[in-house]
């Protein structure tokens, strides 16, 4: 099928298709999946050209809080051809839009579409701007990621703390209090000759570990197994037979360790701001991320009640089959 041609400007380096890259689309959940779901390609926001841009039907160009980002976009998104559609994708917490910023108000001026990733937030981005704004989000590998899901027999009876253990501590209460073995991930810095300077300036050191170093400082925790990070390869087949998990986000995003979850069918506690906990795991969604006595509680019950984590577990499919990747194609197209 011939789609419009998409290009996806973020700050990620390179420029490449959906083509050239066929061994990430099984898996690919970042704003990336949108170059595979309409078969498009992506750009740096810095290596792209006003030449580029003007060879493509529809740009989704995805925010970042950066100024000079931002400027760059702007640049590209007021030089643009009229008959290149323009696509504003929000990037990470919508909170942070709250800060007034230099240049968001005229990129969202100069754009056919918001895309609004937490449905929560869509009144204020109404507000913001003249501009249309619609709740789509990104799409989902959703059959790949289901077909990985393990029976409950199948599962070990170990809690998967969800974000990086720097980014919050509040998940690792619950996931102690849960009696359950329990693990976090972290990333190792990698001493590659671009990442030298910015290992020396941030830490003061060139060790690799430092991070995963600093998780054991902070946390003081024997019982903590800590896990270096994922490769997106080796994620969903890792995480697949967890028994269930702790996210207990304070932000208003797209929450991919939510539908993360639902697809592999594992519980997961979370908070009413992710937006897809209500809707997936409505009995396991606490008000915000400061409810740890709730939490802790439904972990545990979770952990010794098989009939509560029963109910809870195994969504059907149909929850998230909306976001497909072909089901937010056409969303996207229709909105535009």
């Amino acid at each position: 099928m011939q789609f419009p041609k998409v290009l996806v400007i973020a700050d990620n380096l390179g420029r490449w298709k959906a083509s050239e890259r066929p061994h990430f689309r099984d898996f690919m959940t970042g704003i990336e999946s949108w170059v595979y779901a309409c078969d498009g390609e992506y750009c740096n926001v810095f290596e792209c050209t006003q030449q580029i841009v003007d060879s493509f039907d529809i740009v989704i160009g995805n925010t970042n809080f950066a100024p000079k980002y931002q400027e760059k976009l702007l640049q590209l998104c007021t030089g643009r051809n009229q008959s290149v559609k323009w696509i504003s994708l929000i990037e990470g917490c919508a909170k942070e839009y709250l800060r007034p910023m230099s240049y968001i108000k005229e990129i969202f001026a100069a754009s056919d579409l918001i895309n609004v990733i937490n449905e929560q937030s869509l009144p204020f981005f109404r507000e913001l701007t003249g501009t249309k704004a619609e709740f789509i989000g990104v799409p989902y590998p959703v059959e790949n990621v289901y077909n990985l899901r393990k029976s409950i027999g199948e599962r070990k009876r170990e809690v998967f703390i969800a974000p990086m253990l720097l980014k919050r501590w509040n998940d690792h209460s619950v996931a102690r209090a849960s009696g359950l073995p329990y693990f976090g991930i972290e990333e190792k810095e990698h001493r590659t000759l671009r990442n030298i300077p910015k290992m020396l300036k941030k830490y003061g050191t060139l060790n690799g570990n430092i991070r995963m170093d600093k998780v054991k400082k902070f946390y003081k925790d024997d019982k903590l197994e800590i896990r270096r990070a994922y490769t997106l390869k080796d994620y969903f087949h890792q995480l697949s037979n967890t028994y269930f998990w702790v996210n207990l986000d304070e932000r208003y995003t797209w929450a991919r360790y939510v539908l993360d979850a639902a697809a592999l069918g594992i519980p997961i506690i979370t908070t009413k701001s992710t937006g897809h906990g209500t809707t997936l795991f409505p009995e396991l969604t606490v008000d915000n991320e400061f409810q740890i006595d709730k939490a802790i509680n439904l972990g545990k019950r979770l952990a010794t009640d098989p009939d509560f984590y029963k109910q809870n577990a195994n969504p059907d499919i149909e929850l998230i089959a909306k976001y497909s990747y072909q089901n937010m194609r056409e969303k996207l197209f229709q909105s535009i």
